[in-house]
């Protein structure tokens, strides 16, 4: 073998490598992390319609992530697998629109047979202040706020189903009861 061909094979050899480093760096960061691992909860909510409005740590693995959108909001079930977290199960509550509030108990699945129960309301009443939730143990039941634009958000989680017969109260600031459902 000649100067030129040893010269013309190394050149060879040394494209072929780059081209590789090349590949691998390609399938990581566009394919691997892009579509196959999403290393947080937040990664795997990246492609989700609207604004991430709040992230609650459950369990270990397991995330319960809320999205602020146009018409509603969007509840995710967001869990750890072995490539990375995924999106397991979502509900959709839009806007109330001739109610003045808009109460739902749903199921949520995360990996595997775990679930979660939980109380949904939505209100665009502005003179609602705050919503309560009362079993039929009389007991209250304690719910978030997630204030929006053009309603709010109260939610409650549990790993048990709640009572049969839940009632919905909204009070004013004033604390007189505005709506009963």
């Amino acid at each position: 073998m000649n100067k030129s061909e040893r010269k013309k094979s190394k050149i060879k050899t040394y494209i072929k490598g780059l081209l590789t480093i090349i590949f691998v760096a390609i399938i990581y960061n566009f394919i691997w992390k892009g579509y196959i691992v999403n290393p947080t909860a937040s990664d795997a909510l990246k492609d989700e319609d609207g604004e991430v409005a709040l992230l609650t740590d459950i369990a270990k693995g397991e995330v319960l992530a809320f999205n602020q959108l146009k018409n509603g909001y969007q509840v995710n079930s967001v869990s750890k697998g072995y490539l990375g977290w995924a999106i397991t199960d979502m509900i959709n509550i839009s806007h109330p629109t001739t109610n003045p509030f808009k109460a739902r108990e749903e199921l949520l699945q995360f990996e595997g047979d775990k679930q979660l129960h939980l109380i949904l309301i939505t209100t665009n009443n502005k003179k609602v202040y705050k919503m309560v939730a009362i079993d039929k143990a009389n007991n209250e039941i304690e719910l978030g706020k997630i204030p929006g634009e053009q309603s709010s958000l109260y939610y409650t989680y549990s790993t048990k189903p709640f009572s049969d017969t839940v009632t919905y109260k909204a009070y004013s600031k004033k604390g007189e009861l505005l709506h009963r459902e």
